[in-house]
This record gives structure tokens, C-alpha cells and sequence, in this order.
């Protein structure tokens, strides 16, 4: 019985023995694949709560997602199922959630079609935002909104063509009454996500290797300093090297 009962007390401590070392490889992948964002959200809920409010004024409510590509942005769900529901999402490829693809410079839809047109992520993107913009106020119903959110001081991604200043985006929707604007993401966010991709180019020696392992470090160690835009979000100097912009605006 004592022999049975060791030999049970072995297995036992393999079996645990083998799913701890499992568990901690999968914590080790996750942490290599999955490292936190630098970049800390202070707006997008918020702003969709109060754009959810607007609209839940007008009847038959149609919005408009460009470029929502596999997923919608950070803080959507906020508008609620029902508006959603509403929804169409456009992007250039068919991908993810995407019902309709299309160009946003040349948006496949009548005059006055929708109540809303959300950009979040988008205009740093496009090859020609002016045309994008025309487009999105040609589709837009009188007295429809437009909301858009747009980096400023980021790291650059391979793929973006513009960033934006809060002047800079006021003159791109300059033919829209403004609703409301600010910063999405604050000077501790934009600090943060470009000195991680300063250090991990400081330290890579030219090497991809070593530039992708030091800025998944980097990103873990230096990722609490995105909640300082906490303190500093009402601050009347933050939006001079804010992360990134938001603008909403309504058709005249």
C-alpha cells in the first residue's frame, strides 16, 4: 500500500510537473506575441457615448464605419447593439467584418445617405484625405455627424501617410460645424511609444532580431508611463505633443 500510494504521489507530481511547464510556456508566448499597448485611451468611450446620445434624436438612423477592416475601433460598443445593428462597415479589401468594399475616395452611395460616417484610425492612411473628406460630407445627411480620431506624434507603422495637428484637423473638416474635439491619447502616451522604438533602434545593432526582442521588452517595462495622461489630460498644454487627435463634426 505504501509502494501504491508513493508511486501515486510520483505520477501526481509529473502530471503537475509537466502542466506547470506547459502553463509557463504558454505565459512565455503570450507575453512575447502579446505585449501591452504604449498607448493610453483617454477619449473614444466617452465620445461615443455622446455621439450615441446625439443620434438616438433621429429616426431610421444609418451610420457609416470606412475602414473598419477585421474588427471596429476602441470604444464603439459604446454607441449600443441597437445603433450597431444599423450599421454598414466599408473598407478597401473583404476582410473581417467589412459588408461593403469600397474606396473611401470614391464612396459607392447616394447623396444624403447616412446620419453618421465613423473614421477612427483611418485618414492617416488615405493617399488623398482631402477627396475622402468631400466624399464623406457628399453621403452625409443635413446635420450629419462625422467623427474621426487621427495620430499626431506615433511611431510610424509602414503604412501611414499623414499625421495631423489639432489645427491641421480642424482645416481638413474646415466645412463642418465643429461638435466637439481633443486629444485621444496624451503626451505620456506618445513619450512612451516613441522612446520604446528609440531604445529598441539604440540597442538593436541593425539587427531585426534584436530590434523586435528589445521592443517587446521595452514595451512591457515602459507601458506604465502611458498612465500619466491621466494627470495630464485636462492640462491646456497636452494637446502641443498629444499622441493623437479626435475631431466630431456635423454637415451645416
Amino acid at each position: 500500500m505504501a509502494f501504491k500510494a508513493s508511486l501515486n504521489y510520483i505520477i501526481f507530481c509529473l502530471d503537475n510537473g509537466v502542466h506547470l511547464r506547459l502553463t509557463f510556456k504558454k505565459l512565455i508566448k503570450k507575453i512575447i506575441k502579446d505585449p501591452p499597448n504604449t498607448i493610453f485611451n483617454l477619449s473614444s468611450r466617452r465620445n461615443y457615448f455622446f455621439l450615441k446620445k446625439l443620434l438616438n434624436n433621429k429616426e431610421n438612423i444609418r451610420i457609416l464605419f470606412v475602414g473598419s477592416g477585421y474588427k471596429r475601433g476602441y470604444g464603439v460598443n459604446c454607441l449600443g447593439e441597437d445603433l450597431l445593428k444599423k450599421s454598414i462597415n466599408l473598407d478597401i479589401k473583404p476582410m473581417g467584418i467589412v459588408d461593403i468594399v469600397g474606396d473611401v475616395h470614391h464612396l459607392p452611395f447616394k447623396n444624403e445617405t447616412f446620419d453618421a460616417v465613423i473614421a477612427q484610425a483611418v485618414i492617416c492612411y488615405l493617399k488623398n484625405p482631402f477627396m475622402a473628406i468631400s466624399e464623406i460630407k457628399r453621403i452625409l445627411k443635413k446635420g450629419g455627424y462625422i467623427y474621426t480620431e487621427i495620430a499626431f506624434i506615433h511611431r510610424y507603422d509602414g503604412a501611414d501617410l499623414f499625421r495631423c495637428t489639432k489645427k491641421g484637423l480642424r482645416e481638413l473638416f474646415k466645412e463642418f460645424s465643429l461638435v466637439d474635439e481633443g486629444i485621444v491619447g496624451g503626451p505620456s502616451s506618445a513619450f512612451s511609444n516613441i522612446l520604446v522604438k528609440y531604445l529598441a533602434i539604440l540597442f538593436s545593432c541593425n539587427i531585426d532580431f534584436l530590434f523586435n526582442s528589445f521592443d517587446t521588452l521595452f514595451r512591457w517595462l515602459l507601458c506604465p508611463l502611458k498612465y500619466l495622461d491621466l494627470i495630464l489630460k485636462n492640462n491646456k498644454f497636452s494637446s502641443i505633443i498629444a499622441h493623437s487627435h479626435y475631431f466630431l463634426g456635423r454637415k451645416k
